[in-house]
Order: C-alpha cells, then structure tokens, then sequence
C-alpha cells in the first residue's frame, strides 16, 4: 500500500484507504482490520490521523471498534453509497450482477463554457469525451457521459473502456490518485434519445447526477473530470450514510 502525501486531508484518504481494503479483500462482516499502528505503517501517518479515520468510519457504519480487540467490520455493503467513489462497473459488481459496458462515443472536443468552468480550465481547451452506456444482467440501467482534461491523461484515447474501468486507467496506468467528488442529483423525467437507450418509456422517471472528480496531480488538487449520468429508477437505488455534526 502506498504512502498517503500531505497535499490533500490525509484522514480522508486512510479512509479510502480502509474501505478499499474492506472491498478488494472482500471482507465479511465482523471481520477484524487492521490495528492503527498497521495502518499508519502502511499508509506513512500518524496513529492520531488514522484513529480519526476509523473515528469517523465508526460513525458511518462500516466499521466498529471493541476495547482492547481492535476494529471490526460492521458492513461490507459499501456499493451505491453517495459518500464512496467508486467506479461504475465496481458498483454493479458489489450488486452481484454482471457488468458490461457499451460505448457510444470517445473522442476528444473543445471545451464548452460549462466544461471551462467545472473543470477550471480555459475556454475552446481539448477534453476527452467518454459516453457508456451500463448494463447489469444485460439490462442498461445507467447511461454516463465524461470529460476530463486531456493534458492530465494522456494517451487516453489508446484504452478500450468497453474492457476496462475508466479509474483503473486513470490510477493504475496513469497513478493519479483520485481524491474526491461533489455530486449533485435530481429527478427526472427521460428524454426520448435517454430512454431509447435505456429501454424505457419516454418520461420514465430517472435519476440524474452531475459532478466534478477531484485528483491528486503532483502535490496540488485539482478537477480532472466532469460527468453526467441518467440512472434508471428501477434498476439502480442509492444510500446515504448521514452522521449528526
């Protein structure tokens, strides 16, 4: 496991750290984790930052802490939480369904005012287009168009992402650390091309998210995507694990 810089609020990233550890592992509940110093060991911080990760874990629901035993996990149902960044094909799969992925258009376009503005870059600036459309079980269930900053990730156009996760490229193959996100929904109702696609009835009620993916470029933060997704009320539901402050 790598070690977490400092260019970002480390006990965000330990957390990260621990649920994807819970997630790769596929960890059932009241499986015991990590200590705290195993933690800071691997990820370079401080007992005190990782105690707050698992602090705040704790008050989330994925993990519990027993006095003199260590930390446990309380839920290894982290899919379609609003709090976790996940990739899309992930989510499906912690559904246990099967994934598969059909896409529709990859190609590089000028920046557009609102791209400009999300992604703080100047007008007319190439960015990198991706629409998928997602099936589970071979039924489309969400449809997701990207664009992300051709000059933090390059070559992309090399990658099929029919066959492979857009964040796996983007940290395994580019080692961009992906930090956060800020999402937005809504409901709504389906445009006739939307539910062509996803095979529903024109003004099927959907959900529909917009957002930015901030990532970790060198030692400075910065949005590296954009995105909008229209999910299929049906197929897809989402939680949120909220903690009085």
């Amino acid at each position: 496991m790598k070690h977490i810089d400092t260019g970002f609020t480390k006990y965000i990233l330990v957390k990260q750290s621990i649920l994807r550890y819970i997630e790769e592992h596929h960890l059932a509940m009241d499986s015991p984790l990590p200590s705290e110093r195993e933690w800071a060991e691997m990820t370079g911080v401080s007992r005190l930052t990782v105690r707050r990760a698992i602090t705040e874990l704790a008050n989330e629901g994925y993990v519990y802490v027993v006095h003199g035993r260590g930390t446990f996990v309380q839920s290894s149902t982290i899919q379609n939480n609003l709090y976790s960044l996940t990739s899309c094909t992930k989510d499906i799969m912690q559904q246990g369904r099967t994934p598969r992925k059909r896409v529709l258009l990859s190609e590089f376009v000028p920046a557009s005012q609102d791209i400009t503005t999300k992604l703080k870059i100047n007008l007319g600036s190439p960015v990198f287009r991706l629409k998928r459309l997602y099936f589970a079980d071979e039924h489309p269930i969400h449809l997701t168009t990207t664009h992300l900053v051709s000059d933090l990730v390059p070559n992309i156009e090399d990658y099929n992402f029919e066959n492979i996760s857009l964040y796996d490229v983007l940290e395994n193959k580019m080692n961009i650390t992906l930090l956060h996100a800020e999402r937005y929904i809504k409901a709504c109702e389906a445009p006739a091309d939307i539910a062509a696609l996803l095979e529903v009835r024109e003004s099927f009620p959907l959900l529909y998210f917009s957002g930015i993916v901030y990532a970790k470029i060198g030692k400075i933060t910065k949005p590296i995507e954009t995105f909008f997704s229209y999910y299929r009320t049906d197929e897809f539901n989402f939680y949120i694990n909220q903690v009085r402050v």
